[in-house]
């Protein structure tokens, strides 16, 4: 549809009306206001000034001159390439290594080594790590097995 000048103009007009308050052909009636809604206002009005102030306050300067910079500024890339980009592969084997001070248990050796009290995950990387390189699995599910036999009977 087309929208002539004239339409523009009549929406113009209206739009001033309504924010000029001139409500004289309006259809429909607004609510009479209540001390709730009135309270509500106010404390609209209250949390926009006290924000503005805080933000003209804070804002005029540069970002890194506020305290507490050192948690929203960046200054360094090597520290923040190295903390968002984990290796999770070295942590996971750090910690099927030497898994006493992530547990913080008594049963774990504190020095590593393979143990019948180590969780059964660890107990096993460690005995594949003991293996070397090449590793046959018929003896270390052997050497499991007997490090367990010993817990048992």
């Amino acid at each position: 549809r087309d929208v002539s000048s004239r339409d523009v103009r009549v929406s113009e007009k209206d739009r001033d009306r309504r924010t000029a308050g001139d409500n004289s052909d309006a259809t429909e009636t607004t609510a009479p206001s209540s001390p709730e809604m009135e309270f509500s206002r106010a404390a609209r009005r209250a949390a926009c000034a006290f924000l503005k102030a805080v933000a003209s306050a804070h804002a005029s300067g540069p970002p890194c001159s506020l305290p507490g910079m050192e948690l929203f500024c960046v200054t360094s890339t090597s520290r923040l390439r190295e903390a968002v980009q984990a290796a999770p592969r070295l942590v996971l084997e750090q910690q099927m290594a030497h898994p006493q001070p992530f547990l913080k248990c008594g049963c774990c050796p504190p020095g590593g080594g393979a143990s019948a009290t180590l969780p059964d995950c660890c107990a096993a990387y460690t005995l594949l790590q003991d293996a070397g390189d090449a590793a046959n699995v018929h003896e270390w599910f052997r050497a499991f097995c007997e490090m367990h036999a010993g817990s048992l009977g």
